[in-house]
Protein backbone atom coordinates (compact mmCIF):
# COMPACT_ATOMS: atom_id res chain seq x y z
CA UNK A 1 0.00 0.00 0.00
CA UNK A 2 0.76 3.66 -0.07
CA UNK A 3 3.98 4.46 1.86
CA UNK A 4 4.23 0.81 2.99
CA UNK A 5 7.46 -0.61 4.33
CA UNK A 6 8.20 -4.23 3.48
CA UNK A 7 10.75 -6.22 5.44
CA UNK A 8 12.11 -9.26 3.64
CA UNK A 9 14.81 -11.60 5.00
CA UNK A 10 17.70 -9.72 3.39
CA UNK A 11 16.20 -6.38 2.31
CA UNK A 12 13.82 -3.56 3.09
CA UNK A 13 11.61 -1.82 0.54
CA UNK A 14 9.55 1.33 0.99
CA UNK A 15 6.82 2.51 -1.35
CA UNK A 16 6.56 6.14 -2.34
CA UNK A 17 4.83 8.57 0.03
CA UNK A 18 3.54 10.55 -2.96
CA UNK A 19 -0.01 9.48 -3.87
CA UNK A 20 0.26 10.73 -7.47
CA UNK A 21 3.53 8.84 -7.94
CA UNK A 22 2.06 5.74 -6.23
CA UNK A 23 -1.03 5.50 -8.43
CA UNK A 24 0.97 6.45 -11.54
CA UNK A 25 3.33 3.52 -10.95
CA UNK A 26 0.39 1.13 -10.49
CA UNK A 27 -1.29 2.49 -13.63
CA UNK A 28 1.99 1.96 -15.53
CA UNK A 29 2.23 -1.63 -14.20
CA UNK A 30 5.31 -0.81 -12.09
CA UNK A 31 5.98 -1.32 -8.41
CA UNK A 32 5.54 1.98 -6.52
CA UNK A 33 8.87 1.56 -4.72
CA UNK A 34 10.68 4.74 -3.70
CA UNK A 35 13.68 3.18 -1.98
CA UNK A 36 15.18 -0.17 -1.05
CA UNK A 37 18.13 -1.54 0.83
CA UNK A 38 19.85 -4.91 0.64
CA UNK A 39 21.14 -5.84 4.11
CA UNK A 40 24.60 -7.29 4.59
CA UNK A 41 25.17 -10.08 7.10
CA UNK A 42 25.78 -7.82 10.10
CA UNK A 43 22.63 -5.77 9.35
CA UNK A 44 20.58 -8.98 9.08
CA UNK A 45 21.82 -10.17 12.47
CA UNK A 46 20.97 -6.84 14.10
CA UNK A 47 17.62 -6.38 12.35
CA UNK A 48 16.42 -9.88 13.25
CA UNK A 49 17.00 -9.00 16.91
CA UNK A 50 15.92 -5.36 17.08
CA UNK A 51 12.68 -5.47 15.07
CA UNK A 52 11.06 -8.22 17.19
CA UNK A 53 12.17 -6.51 20.43
CA UNK A 54 10.65 -3.22 19.29
CA UNK A 55 7.38 -4.95 18.45
CA UNK A 56 7.05 -7.30 21.45
CA UNK A 57 9.65 -9.98 22.10
CA UNK A 58 12.14 -12.25 20.37
CA UNK A 59 11.61 -16.00 20.33
CA UNK A 60 15.18 -17.33 20.33
CA UNK A 61 14.28 -20.22 18.01
CA UNK A 62 13.00 -17.68 15.49
CA UNK A 63 16.34 -15.85 15.57
CA UNK A 64 18.24 -19.09 15.06
CA UNK A 65 15.98 -20.14 12.19
CA UNK A 66 16.36 -16.79 10.42
CA UNK A 67 20.08 -16.22 10.98
CA UNK A 68 21.62 -19.64 11.54
CA UNK A 69 23.26 -18.52 14.80
CA UNK A 70 22.27 -18.24 18.45
CA UNK A 71 21.44 -14.69 19.53
CA UNK A 72 23.60 -14.94 22.66
CA UNK A 73 26.60 -16.04 20.58
CA UNK A 74 26.41 -12.76 18.68
CA UNK A 75 25.04 -10.29 21.23
CA UNK A 76 25.56 -11.94 24.62
CA UNK A 77 27.56 -9.04 26.08
CA UNK A 78 24.97 -6.43 25.05
CA UNK A 79 22.07 -8.59 26.24
CA UNK A 80 23.76 -9.00 29.64
CA UNK A 81 24.18 -5.21 29.96
CA UNK A 82 20.54 -4.51 29.14
CA UNK A 83 19.47 -7.18 31.66
CA UNK A 84 21.78 -5.70 34.32
CA UNK A 85 20.11 -2.29 33.95
CA UNK A 86 16.59 -3.73 34.00
CA UNK A 87 15.80 -3.05 30.33
CA UNK A 88 15.60 -6.63 29.05
CA UNK A 89 14.53 -9.95 30.52
CA UNK A 90 15.42 -13.40 29.28
CA UNK A 91 14.04 -16.90 29.55
CA UNK A 92 15.36 -20.04 27.89
CA UNK A 93 12.98 -19.38 24.98
CA UNK A 94 12.56 -15.60 24.75
CA UNK A 95 14.12 -12.16 25.05
CA UNK A 96 11.73 -9.30 25.85
CA UNK A 97 11.91 -5.73 27.04
CA UNK A 98 10.89 -5.11 30.63
CA UNK A 99 8.25 -2.46 31.35
CA UNK A 100 11.09 0.06 31.79
CA UNK A 101 12.83 -1.27 28.69
CA UNK A 102 9.67 -0.81 26.63
CA UNK A 103 9.73 2.92 27.46
CA UNK A 104 13.29 3.23 26.17
CA UNK A 105 13.29 0.53 23.49
CA UNK A 106 14.55 2.77 20.66
CA UNK A 107 17.47 3.96 22.77
CA UNK A 108 18.19 0.58 24.37
CA UNK A 109 18.40 -1.30 21.07
CA UNK A 110 21.04 1.09 19.73
CA UNK A 111 23.55 -0.92 21.76
CA UNK A 112 23.26 -3.65 19.07
CA UNK A 113 23.96 -1.36 16.08
CA UNK A 114 27.28 -0.99 14.35
CA UNK A 115 28.46 2.60 14.70
CA UNK A 116 27.81 3.37 11.01
CA UNK A 117 24.08 2.94 11.66
CA UNK A 118 23.72 4.95 14.86
CA UNK A 119 21.48 8.01 14.51
CA UNK A 120 23.85 10.40 16.32
CA UNK A 121 27.60 11.01 16.32
CA UNK A 122 29.63 9.83 19.30
CA UNK A 123 29.43 13.30 20.88
CA UNK A 124 25.64 12.94 20.96
CA UNK A 125 25.80 10.22 23.62
CA UNK A 126 26.72 10.50 27.29
CA UNK A 127 29.59 8.38 28.58
CA UNK A 128 28.44 5.29 30.44
CA UNK A 129 28.13 1.52 30.14
CA UNK A 130 25.16 1.67 27.73
CA UNK A 131 26.81 4.11 25.32
CA UNK A 132 26.36 2.41 21.92
CA UNK A 133 29.84 3.48 20.78
CA UNK A 134 31.60 1.48 23.50
CA UNK A 135 33.16 -1.93 22.90
CA UNK A 136 32.32 -2.17 19.21
CA UNK A 137 33.98 -4.86 17.20
CA UNK A 138 34.21 -4.50 13.42
CA UNK A 139 31.33 -5.99 11.37
CA UNK A 140 33.66 -8.77 10.16
CA UNK A 141 33.40 -10.25 13.66
CA UNK A 142 29.80 -11.33 13.02
CA UNK A 143 29.60 -15.08 12.55
CA UNK A 144 28.56 -16.69 9.33
CA UNK A 145 25.42 -18.82 9.32
CA UNK A 146 25.96 -22.38 10.42
CA UNK A 147 23.79 -25.39 11.05
CA UNK A 148 25.54 -26.27 14.30
CA UNK A 149 23.18 -27.16 17.13
CA UNK A 150 23.98 -26.54 20.78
Amino acid sequence: GYYALSMLPDRSIQNTPDLKEYYGAIRDNRLPVRTGLIHNRSRQLVRNLVMPLKNRDLPKKQYLARTGVYVNDVFGKQIALLKKYGLLEETAETLRPTAKGRLFIDDATQIFFQTDYLPFPKAGYKDGPLNPYLDKEPPASFPAASSAEK
